[in-house]
């Protein structure tokens, strides 16, 4: 209530209980500071090991920050310019810098002292608690707030990647920041949060976000447009013509001619990586199909086939409303670089799982549309899609 938080790991790694009060270390607390935990470097395995860590004090808070290795600690010793001190894997402080500007570098560097002794490790979602997952600068740091108007303020004041966790820790809204491009931020908040990794970083999650173990996140609107959003925005309506994407996209439907398929008058409109990346408790199915019912509309929601388990329900309930499912293959990466074999496991797959859902919804069970993630088509993914009597359906409009 007073605002005041502890960090604790538990056996392995894993999440502790809250510490009670009387248990804590209250001598920190006593100096008014609020201690934020970066986690750093890359998660080879989850056989966890001592890290190097160094402390910084920015005049505010208590920052410490993970390295796998020496060399990686050092190079960032030298750069930083606060208050810091450096700690080998056994806890012992390597050396000690005071701060360029920092006048009260004597007592920041006492407080860091102080604040290495409750050698903490691990860090995880505090329980009970609107938590805030932030990636800055490499790292993943965690803040706790007491309320849901406080934490909702201080999600939409943040300005780097983010994850904003509810009190039964489940994720409720996250964004990818302007300088992260790739959402790899989001991604290792989700990893840590998860305890897939001990520590994660942007590099540490890359692989993943590549090979669709991560959810992608796309930067929102309210973020700022990026240099490669801007440049896009300016170029593709002049590349994006329809004799252009013809021609790149061979093959494939972007779109269909009044003069030849006799359609005027009319739109296509579809809706990618459904259900949702981030489980049940964040998606939006119900609230779309309300909207299209409005307005008396259907559409082709491009399934994710491993999005499917735990939305059942939802999906059968899109099918029977008279939308459609299509395949947008097993989980949110491009496919164009994948072997014959391995392409056709994954499209097969996600067919099945949704003509599993036809079934159960009692409507023809049919998978006529295909739509290549992130836009990346190849020759093998063609003749692949051929032999299943998929057709890869692209667009010339994007929302």
């Amino acid at each position: 209530s007073d605002g005041r938080f502890s960090l604790r790991a538990g056996p392995s790694g894993g999440l502790a209980p809250p510490m009670d009060e009387s248990s804590s270390d209250s001598s920190l607390d006593g100096e008014g500071v609020m201690t934020s935990v970066f986690t750093k470097a890359t998660c080879a395995s989850t056989n966890f090991f001592d890290p190097w860590v160094l402390r910084k004090h920015n005049g505010k808070s208590i920052i410490s920050i993970r390295f796998d290795t020496e060399e990686e600690a050092r190079a960032a010793l030298q750069k930083a310019w606060h208050t810091r001190i450096l700690f080998d894997p056994a806890g012992g402080m390597v050396e000690v810098r005071p701060g360029t500007f920092d006048v009260r570098s004597r007592v920041h560097l006492e407080i860091l002292r102080r604040h290495a002794l409750r050698k903490e490790s691990n860090i995880q979602v505090f329980a009970q608690q609107w938590t805030l997952g932030m990636h800055l600068w490499g790292g993943v740091s965690w803040e706790a707030l007491p309320s849901e108007d406080r934490a909702a303020a201080r999600f939409e004041a943040a300005w780097g990647s983010r994850v904003l966790f509810d009190p039964a820790g489940l994720p409720c809204r996250c964004a990818t920041g302007r300088f992260d491009p790739r959402g790899a931020g989001v991604a290792a908040i989700l990893q840590v949060h998860r305890q897939r990794a001990h520590r994660s970083s942007a590099n540490a999650v890359l692989g993943d976000l590549d090979k669709g173990r991560a959810p992608f996140i796309p930067r929102t609107a309210n973020e700022g447009p990026s240099i490669m959003g801007m440049l896009v925005k300016r170029v593709w309506p002049i590349l994006s013509t329809r004799a252009m994407m013809s021609r790149f996209m061979q093959g494939s439907i972007c779109y269909f001619d009044a003069e030849t398929n006799e359609v005027q008058g009319r739109v296509a409109l579809t809706i990618d990586d459904a259900p949702c990346r981030l489980g049940k408790q964040n998606s939006l199915v119900r609230d779309v199909m309300r909207i299209l019912r409005e307005y008396d509309a259907k559409a082709t929601f491009m399934v994710m086939g491993r999005f499917v388990t735990g939305n059942e329900d939802d999906l059968v309930a899109l099918l029977r409303d008279g939308h459609e499912l299509g395949n947008h293959g097993l989980v949110d990466r491009p496919y164009h670089k994948d072997g014959e074999g391995e392409f056709e496991q994954a499209v097969e797959e996600c067919s099945s799982r949704i003509r599993a859902l036809q079934q159960a919804a009692g409507v023809p069970e049919e998978v006529r549309w295909f739509r290549a993630p992130h836009g990346r088509m190849s020759a093998t993914m063609a003749r692949v899609l051929q032999s299943h009597g998929l057709s890869n359906v692209m667009c010339d409009t994007y929302a």
